[in-house]
């Protein structure tokens, strides 16, 4: 995982700060998708293999012919909460593979999250 230096004072020693703070990854949950949440996720593995990174919000927006970010933020949300896709937070949200989530949990367990347990934002949101 990254690592941020935060240097306070000149003499003092650097103070380490895990960029990657929070990852959630719910079990699968296999439940046939609606048409919109099957395009957003259509796009989301065809930018992985055509990038080899994973794509971001306004990629996947873009991809999948939509126009308003927030609509498919709430989508990629829907997703990771039934386990097609996990999520982390490093900034702001960005999106992998469970693997991947996987991975990053078994190297810090304590930045796991369970979906339900997200804090809620003033308007209802939890990203």
């Amino acid at each position: 995982m990254n690592l941020m230096m935060q240097h306070n004072k000149p003499r003092a020693r650097p103070k380490r700060a895990l960029a990657v703070t929070v990852v959630v990854l719910e079990p699968s949950m296999q439940d046939p998708l609606d048409e919109t949440p099957e395009k957003i996720l259509a796009a989301f593995w065809d930018l992985k293999k055509e990038t080899g990174r994973y794509p971001r919000t306004a990629h996947i927006a873009k991809k999948a012919g939509f126009g308003n970010e927030t609509y498919v933020r709430k989508h990629l949300m829907d997703l990771v909460s039934t386990g097609h896709i996990a999520a982390y937070k490093k900034k702001c949200w960005r999106w992998c593979d469970c693997e991947r989530a996987q991975s990053m949990i078994s190297a810090r367990p304590d930045i796991q999250v369970l979906y339900e347990d997200l804090v809620d934002r003033e308007d209802g949101q939890k990203f």
